[in-house]
């Protein structure tokens, strides 16, 4: 079957209410500005990498990534070390940041069950089993998996060695 102008908009429209959910989380509940939650959590999963690293993972520019470091490093949610050659700044996530990854885990976890509660567990496991289909065939290269699964646990994937996203890459 070809794909549709009607899957299309079932596609898009699941894909923005979870977008809204996630970014309405991240901005109303935690009280984050945007892009707070993807910083974080990509400094979570990779510890000691620079600025450039996260301008990268989170596709924006060196000075939009300069300025978002501050204001976190202002909310003593990630604090800043000097790097090997001294020239770089290395980031890392301090407890207070931590928890908020937690809380955000957390809810976005209940606010994503309450999104597919409807479905019985044959289907969410068909569910999982198409997601991983479509994801494995998403990125090219390992830098692209950390803009893909910015906002991930990867604590539900990684440490089986189980990411669809990254696993055809390895």
């Amino acid at each position: 079957m070809l794909i549709n102008g009607r899957l299309t908009n079932l596609l898009n429209a699941f894909a923005t209410i979870l977008t809204d959910k996630t970014q309405g989380l991240s901005k109303n509940e935690l009280l984050l500005g945007d892009n707070v939650m993807p910083a974080l959590v990509t400094i979570y999963h990779y510890p000691y990498q620079s600025v450039d690293f996260l301008s990268r993972a989170l596709s924006l520019s060196h000075s939009g990534t300069v300025r978002l470091v501050n204001k976190i490093v202002e909310k003593e949610m990630i604090a800043k070390q000097k790097g090997e050659d001294h020239r770089n700044i290395q980031l890392v996530v301090t407890t207070k940041g931590e928890e908020q990854i937690q809380q955000f885990f957390e809810k976005r976890e209940v606010l994503f069950k309450h999104g597919i509660d409807m479905l019985n567990d044959e289907e969410k496991k068909w569910l999982e089993s198409i997601l991983e289909k479509i994801l494995s065939t998403q990125a090219n290269h390992l830098e692209q998996t950390r803009v893909i699964c910015r906002l991930c646990n990867a604590d539900a994937c990684l440490h089986n060695n189980d990411c669809p996203v990254s696993k055809p890459l390895k």
